[in-house]
């Protein structure tokens, strides 16, 4: 034996898994996908270049040829820093400046996945004197059933993103089976005079939908179904529900009026917010608004307090996040606020880890000059 030690396989897998090539792939894989991305945005819309490049694992270029997506790419960007920090604390080989450095950088990783996988946007839209007390899904859509109006309702709700034809979908309390005939996540509707055999009822007046391409940004996307609702010991009903049509389908079933409606999905907030009064500035001379912001009230836990919303100064609870996003009013002097609402669990997940990252890189810069001054005196 000549006394030389051959790397078991788990030791070169471990060697290649956290070397600085692997490192250097990744990030130019990552230039390649913002660029990409970038330039597919100016064409597609934000919403479509964020869901192909930044959201996906895999992208395919002409429909069959795999690149590795942004999702792919910081996956194995976070497994070549656990290797890596793992290798060196096994040598005792890292510097503590520079394994707090490192552990930064991994957090900061773990924070966007968090944000990825938890994070959601949505938006809520009061008009003076209203109460919301949950918020609406920029893309997402939800088959609804309830049987009591008002700001507070319990509400049945399954996901309507993946529906199909054929899906069947139970809601027991209400005593419904509703039967998926036709869905499209975009949609448009139409009328027609032509007299059709059990015609699905509208509010509308919508006699057919047909699909339509995905919009560049998602609160453009209009969903659309044609169903039966299926009563238990009632004859069926068949329904067209069209999402730009507000008012639920409502009908009468064991002696309670029931409302199906497909609309965007709600989230529930932590507490109740009422739009006491929309208030804007605008330049002068000039339909052109300079500033605009919301005097609500915040009832949580039984405890209201009034407070002003304003584009700098969001509201910031239990996690969620409402901003001033937008207004609206109308020919009779209505009018609307429209507050986006982020509920991310991992938004303090950034910060720390910077800070984390400038406190390693301070002490390795301190450690250092230290080493120097001591080197420095010891030749002397």
């Amino acid at each position: 034996m000549n006394g030389e030690h051959t790397p078991t396989r788990g030791a070169r897998l471990a060697a290649l898994l956290g070397s600085a090539e692997v490192t250097t792939v990744g990030l130019v894989f990552l230039m390649i996908l913002t660029f990409w991305g970038t330039l597919y945005q100016v064409e597609h819309g934000l919403y479509l270049a964020k869901d192909r490049f930044f959201d996906s694992w895999i992208v395919w270029i002409g429909g069959f040829i795999p690149f590795p997506g942004t999702q792919l790419v910081l996956a194995a960007l976070a497994v070549n820093l656990v290797v890596y920090i793992g290798r060196l604390v096994a040598q005792r080989h890292m510097p503590f400046g520079l394994l707090l450095t490192h552990l930064g950088l991994l957090m900061l990783l773990l924070g966007g996945a968090v944000t990825r996988l938890f994070a959601t946007e949505s938006q809520l839209t009061l008009q003076e004197g209203e109460t919301g007390s949950a918020s609406a899904s920029y893309q997402h859509w939800e088959l609804a059933v309830w049987s009591k109006d008002g700001p507070l309702r319990e509400v049945m709700a399954y996901s309507a993103d993946d529906l199909k034809p054929g899906d069947v979908r139970r809601f027991d309390d209400a005593g419904l089976t509703i039967e998926i005939e036709d869905y499209h996540r975009n949609a448009r509707a139409f009328q027609s005079t032509a007299p059709q055999t059990n015609p699905p009822l509208s509010r509308l007046g919508v006699t057919s939908l047909r699909p339509a391409r995905l919009a560049k940004e998602p609160g453009e996307n209009i969903a659309g179904a044609i169903l039966t609702i299926r009563p238990d010991g009632s004859d069926p009903v068949r329904a067209i529900l069209f999402g730009e049509d507000e008012t639920p389908r409502t009908f009468r079933h064991n002696d309670t009026d029931w409302h199906v409606a497909l609309r965007r999905a709600r989230e529930p907030l932590p507490f109740i917010v009422r739009l006491i009064d929309f208030r804007r500035e605008m330049h002068p001379g000039t339909e052109i608004a300079r500033h605009f912001s919301s005097l609500v009230a915040v009832n949580a836990d039984g405890v209201e307090r009034n407070l002003v919303i304003s584009m700098n100064k969001p509201l910031r609870d239990r996690g969620f996040t409402l901003y001033q996003a937008s207004y609206r009013e109308d020919p009779d002097g209505t009018q609307w606020s429209t507050f986006a609402v982020t509920h991310n669990f991992g938004r303090l997940i950034p910060y720390i880890s910077t800070g984390v990252i400038v406190a390693g890189l301070a002490w390795h810069f301190v450690a250092m000059m230290i080493a120097r001054a001591r080197r420095a005196g010891a030749a002397a």
